[in-house]
């Protein structure tokens, strides 16, 4: 009975992930960014990482 209400709760997120994130996946495709411009922001993330300021 729970392998039954595990397998309707897997099923269920995976039908709301694809009808909420499928497009926005297909609207972030690559297609809008040139290689450079990519590989761009990559080089200056990787010189300056992230930092969380201590509250």
């Amino acid at each position: 009975a729970i392998a039954d209400v595990e397998k309707s709760l897997i099923e269920a997120l995976e039908k709301q992930y694809a009808d909420v994130l499928a497009p926005l996946k297909e609207s972030l495709t690559p297609k809008k960014f040139g290689l450079k411009y990519v590989q761009k922001l990559a080089k200056r993330h990787s010189l300056s990482p992230y930092s969380v300021p201590e509250e």
